[in-house]
């Protein structure tokens, strides 16, 4: 697995960092995708720290550029969260016509047929992004000691 970022300075090194800690953990190791992280464009985010698209092979993390650097590890490890259930084909996208089909496992909703916190996908997500940035920061602290 290749990852890039094209984040820049000590962010872009700490977001490298993360990313390959994130693809160990979450035992993505093995797998053929290329990974980029990219600073999202403004109109991206309006609820939200960043976002995940997986196409041919290549998955692409969006986050915002003006998060601090704890916010910034969260948004990553639950980017990386969807990243790992994408890859996996646990979670995907559809566009039929003019909607957007959520398929997580053999269930399928339209795109905003649940609230944000009621989603599954989100809730793994939600319970796993903490604990990575935790298991992240632990080991880099045993590193140094």
């Amino acid at each position: 697995m290749h990852i890039t970022t094209e984040f820049t300075g000590s962010r872009g090194k700490l977001l490298l960092e993360m990313a390959e800690y994130f693809v160990k953990e979450l035992k993505l190791n093995k797998l053929k995708s290329s990974i980029v992280i990219k600073p999202a464009p403004k109109y991206v985010f309006k609820h939200s720290d960043g976002a995940v698209n997986y196409a041919d092979g290549h998955i692409e993390i969006l986050i915002s550029p003006k998060l601090k650097s704890y916010r910034l590890g969260i948004a990553l490890a639950h980017e990386f969260v969807h990243a790992s259930d994408i890859a996996r084909g646990t979670l995907r996208r559809e566009v039929v016509g003019d909607m957007i089909l959520i398929f997580w496992g053999a269930d399928c909703y339209e795109n905003n047929e649940l609230p944000y916190l009621e989603r599954p996908w989100e809730i793994k997500a939600l319970s796993n992004q903490e604990i990575l940035v935790r298991k992240f920061d632990l080991e880099n602290a045993r590193k140094k000691a």
